[in-house]
């Protein structure tokens, strides 16, 4: 019998460069864009976060979300290709003049240059926000963790029941200073 020659493996010539699967905060493509826009905004990003993997347009995607040290957002929406499809400033679509694809280092430039432009630009628009944004402040609890009531009716049978339980504390300790007053008396009457 002859000797069948091995099959070669079937390499492609080129291979993907871009796992969107694999996507992480240390990926090329995102360090790329974090580094550039905190270059052209001014600002560290001090998180990324990547989400799962989605079908928009027929088309697989991730959006990566860039936080910015002022409080704002930049996300962008990445293909399986690597192309940046959409961005977004604070959860609103931001439109883009150029590509913002890193193989294309000018109109990559110009791109972040327009995103970093409009995050100063929003940035007085944003604190106004904020401002105007009402802290909630929490219900306090009483001891077994319940709200207090809300009306006026249960608001003063709550009250009754406290003033009863306040009456009582103070009619115990009063029998209790009594008998001490009446051991003292007893106490000194002994000695002398």
């Amino acid at each position: 019998m002859a000797k069948q020659p091995t099959p070669k493996p079937k390499t492609s010539k080129n291979p993907p460069a871009f796992d969107l699967g694999t996507l992480s905060e240390n990926t090329p493509l995102i360090v790329q864009f974090k580094a550039a826009l905190e270059r052209a905004a001014g600002q560290s990003i001090p998180y990324v976060t990547i989400s799962k993997v989605s079908r928009k347009t027929g088309e697989s995607c991730r959006t990566i979300d860039l936080g910015l040290e002022n409080g704002q957002k930049v996300s962008l929406l990445i293909r399986s290709s690597g192309d940046v499809v959409r961005v977004y400033l604070n959860d609103k679509d931001l439109p883009l003049k150029g590509d913002l694809s890193p193989e294309y280092q000018e109109t990559f430039k110009e791109g972040i240059a327009e995103i970093a432009g409009r995050v100063r630009d929003n940035q007085s628009t944003f604190n106004a926000q904020q401002a105007k944004q009402k802290a909630t402040v929490p219900q306090p609890k009483d001891a077994q963790g319940r709200r207090p009531p809300q009306n006026t009716t249960q608001r003063r049978k709550q009250l009754a029941e406290q003033e009863a339980l306040v009456d009582q504390d103070i009619q115990k300790v009063s029998d209790s200073i009594t008998h001490l007053k009446q051991q003292i008396e007893q106490l000194g009457e002994s000695v002398a």
